[in-house]
């Protein structure tokens, strides 16, 4: 009985406890991606930009580049995909000549969105990316 009831204990932790639960692999983001990043202006929201992504993931670790034009992109560089209770978070940095853009997205349902801030700036651009077919 004893045995039965230290089994079910066990069950109903392991079930209720999400930080026991198996994640799932994050998805593959490997492909071109086209959306729009909104560049706040001094005072306001800003216009929507396009933007052109290309992405390689290997793993956890991802590479490519990513700019306001398909010929005119940049590498990233410290870009990762992990897998969170909370979803899939992808970070990467885009170094320009005289700045640096950190990028923080989520994926969901084939969509990237979040937001990218230059260093020398406290105002967020919001991001959306979607693979292309």
């Amino acid at each position: 009985m004893a045995r039965k009831l230290a089994a079910l204990a066990f069950i109903a932790l392991v079930s209720s406890a999400p930080g026991l639960a198996t994640q799932s692999a994050p998805p593959d983001l490997t492909g071109t991606w086209t959306g729009t990043i909104r560049i706040p202006e001094k005072g306001k929201r800003g216009n929507e930009t396009p933007l052109y992504a290309s992405f390689t993931q290997v793993g956890t670790e991802l590479t490519g580049s990513i700019g306001p034009e398909p010929d005119a992109r940049l590498p990233i560089s410290r870009g990762r995909v992990e897998a969170t209770k909370f979803g899939t978070v992808i970070t990467f940095n885009m170094a320009g000549p005289s700045f640096m853009m950190r990028f923080e997205l989520r994926a969901a349902d084939g969509v990237l969105r979040g937001l990218a801030r230059l260093d020398s700036e406290k105002a967020t651009a919001p991001v959306e990316l979607q693979i292309d077919k």
